[in-house]
């Protein structure tokens, strides 16, 4: 057998060292993973820009009023009675309180002679579309603009060329009236204070130049303030409608006249808390002197001589006005009525014990005199 034969491996002889043995293989190093892969740092958006600070006014202290006496002047009144200046705003001069109203005496105006024409007869008030009374034409919006529409259209339906009625002129110019007088009323009264000749025209000024006016602030006078003239407003139209309708068709409709009573105590709950007994008083009376009055005339004439629509406005010029001014309106009420059959005859109407005169206009007349007038304010 060819090839060489594997030999065992020769024993050392004795005394000999045993040969020494190979070193161990090394096992290869572990595999070490790579590093994580690190996202980058998120992106950060920039400060928002802030805006400078706005430049604050530097504010005076209240001044508080002074009292002129014959021996001088005395010192500050109580805390309470300290004037309040008017808040100051940074974005220019305000819209002067009296000017709202008298932009919306017109509309006011033109609404009132819907009420007027359509209570009464039972029509739609809100639903239904003001048109030509001549062709039925539907008024478009423009030509609603209460007076401008009017002139535009030289008084005449745009489409059959039929002229408008001066009615709806006259009680648009009636309700700017009444806005005008709410306005002039405060700036009258103050003029005829006896606080010396500077008292009207710082009224006049503050009116004029914008400032609101404290109630109040003109004794006895009608509120001056932005609340105090919109409800003095309110009040006037509201007379105007009633006093309108009773002159037309002898009627004093609950659906203004209720509202109106409502609406005079919570004027008196806003404006004057403190009073709100005596105008409840006022509501109350009111009504009943009027209703006496009617019961008693029945009972001796065996005919209704006043309806139960003046007993309820008078109830309503209570609640706006209180009790204590219900004669001051019964009175002059009185004496326009007089003044009116006078002027009936003069002009050869018979005038008798039956003649019907609708006393609703006397009443709203009175009422809306001593409201301006500020008789009706305690001091």
């Amino acid at each position: 057998m060819g090839g060489t034969a594997l030999r065992p491996p020769s024993r050392p002889r004795q005394g000999e060292p045993f040969p020494a043995a190979p070193p161990r293989l090394k096992a290869p190093p572990r595999f070490k993973a790579p590093p994580r892969f690190k996202a980058p740092p998120r992106f950060k958006a920039p400060p928002r820009f802030k805006a400078p600070p706005r430049f604050k006014a530097m504010r005076l202290a209240p001044t508080p009023y002074v009292v002129k006496t014959g021996g001088g002047e005395q010192g500050p009144p109580e805390e309470g009675h300290r004037r309040q200046d008017p808040p100051r705003t940074s974005r220019g001069p305000a819209m002067p309180p009296w000017l709202p109203p008298l932009l919306a005496a017109p509309v006011i105006g033109s609404f009132a002679g819907v009420l007027i024409r359509r209570l009464p007869a039972g029509r739609p008030v809100a639903l239904a579309r003001s048109q030509c009374e001549a062709c039925g034409h539907v008024l478009s919006p423009a030509e609603l603009v209460p007076l401008l529409s009017i002139l535009v259209l030289r008084g005449r339906c745009r489409a059959c060329g039929a002229a408008i009625p001066r009615f709806h002129v006259l009680v648009e110019l009636a309700a700017l009236l009444v806005a005008v007088s709410a306005v002039l009323a405060p700036l009258l009264l103050a003029a005829a204070l006896p606080d010396g000749p500077g008292a009207a025209p710082s009224a006049a000024a503050n009116l004029l130049s914008g400032g609101a006016l404290q109630g109040g602030a003109l004794e006895g006078g009608a509120q001056a303030g932005a609340a105090g003239l919109w409800a003095d407003c309110a009040l006037g139209w509201t007379l105007l409608a009633l006093a309108w309708i009773d002159a037309r068709r002898f009627l004093l409709p609950d659906v203004l006249t209720l509202p109106l009573l409502l609406a005079g105590l919570a004027a008196c709950q806003v404006l004057q808390p403190w009073a709100l007994q005596d105008h409840l008083l006022g509501a109350v009376l009111g009504y009943a002197v009027l209703r006496a009055v009617a019961l008693a005339y029945r009972a001796l004439r065996g005919r209704d001589g006043m309806g139960a629509g003046d007993a309820k406005l008078l109830a309503a010029c209570g609640a706006w006005l209180g009790w204590a001014a219900l004669p001051q309106v019964l009175l002059l009420a009185a004496l326009l009525g007089l003044g009116a059959a006078g002027v009936m005859r003069l002009r050869g109407r018979a005038v008798g014990r039956t003649t019907m005169l609708p006393f609703g206009p006397f009443l709203a007349a009175a009422c809306w005199a001593v409201r301006l007038s500020g008789s009706w304010a305690g001091p």
